[in-house]
């Protein structure tokens, strides 16, 4: 439980440099400087979950990749053995088709 603790303080003392040292920068408006200087690390990690759950939602490409993530895992698990078989081959159909898909999926 400490070492979660820890990692927590770790963390916001990250945020704090790092928000301090943003601050000074020229290029900010007053607007965004105010906004930096209210902002908590506990706000952006909520505003990145908004922003994840967002694009979980609308993006195509996340749902297909959801949808064919079983499968990937599936490869990723048999692959050895669908490897021995690609070997064993005797016209080099599979070992063509898997020896592609095992470059592309990794």
């Amino acid at each position: 439980m400490s070492s979660l603790a820890s990692q927590n303080s770790g963390i916001l003392d990250a945020w704090s440099f790092l928000r301090d040292r943003e601050i000074t920068y020229p290029e900010l408006t007053a607007a965004e400087r105010d906004c930096l200087k209210s902002a908590t690390a506990q706000d952006v990690v909520a505003e990145i979950k908004l922003i994840e759950t967002t694009h979980t939602d609308q993006s195509r490409t996340r749902q297909c990749l959801d949808k064919l993530q079983p499968f990937i895992t599936w490869l990723d698990k048999f692959g050895v053995a669908l490897d021995v078989f690609a070997n064993a081959d005797a016209h080099g159909i599979l070992s063509l088709v898997w020896g592609v898909s095992d470059y592309c999926l990794w």
